[in-house]
C-alpha cells in the first residue's frame, strides 16, 4: 500500500511540475511604460512654444520596436471647469506637434528593461485663442503586440501675452 502510494505521488507530481522557464508568460511580453520626464505633463505655450522629454520604457522580457504617434483628445484636460458653451473652442485647440528622436523616424527599438528619451515639440499657430487648452495623447504601440500599448497625456495652456 505504501508502495503504490509513493508510486502514485510520484506520477501525480511528474504530470502537474512544469520547469518554470517553459512557462510562456505572454502577459509580461507587452509591458512598456511612457511619462514624461519629471512628471511634468502640463506646461504652457508662447510664441516660443514649449517642449516636453518623454520617457519610454521597455518592460517586458523580449525586444520591443514601438510606433509613436500623437493625437488630440475629444475631451478637455484642462484641470478647469468643461464648458459647453461660447468658450467651449478654449479647448483641444491644435497646435504644431513634432517629435525629435536620437535615431530619427517615429520608431524605437528597445531591448527588454532598456529605456529611451525622446522630445515633443509643440509651436503655436498664428491666430490660436489665447487662454486655451491643448490636449494631446502620446501613445507608443509594440509591433508585437495585438492590444495595448502605453500612452500619456500632455496639457498645453495658451496664455495671454499681455498678462503675465
Amino acid at each position: 500500500m505504501k508502495t503504490l502510494f509513493i508510486f502514485l505521488t510520484a506520477i501525480l507530481t511528474s504530470v502537474t511540475y512544469t520547469p518554470e522557464n517553459l512557462i510562456v508568460d505572454n502577459s509580461n511580453n507587452c509591458s512598456s511604460e511612457l511619462r514624461v520626464e519629471k512628471d511634468r505633463n502640463f506646461k504652457s505655450a508662447d510664441e516660443d512654444g514649449t517642449s516636453y522629454k518623454l520617457i519610454l520604457k521597455n518592460l517586458s522580457s523580449a525586444s520591443q520596436t514601438y510606433a509613436l504617434s500623437t493625437n488630440y483628445l475629444s475631451k478637455p484636460c484642462s484641470n478647469t471647469r468643461s464648458d459647453s458653451g461660447q468658450n467651449a473652442n478654449q479647448y483641444n485647440v491644435e497646435l504644431n506637434v513634432s517629435m525629435a528622436f536620437n535615431r530619427g523616424n517615429d520608431q524605437i527599438t528597445l531591448q527588454p528593461g532598456q529605456s529611451e528619451q525622446f522630445t515633443i515639440n509643440i509651436s503655436v499657430p498664428e491666430g490660436t485663442p489665447y487662454n486655451s487648452w491643448s490636449c494631446i495623447n502620446v501613445e507608443a504601440k509594440s509591433d508585437k503586440c495585438d492590444s495595448g500599448s502605453s500612452s500619456t497625456i500632455l496639457s498645453v495652456y495658451i496664455p495671454n501675452p499681455s498678462e503675465g
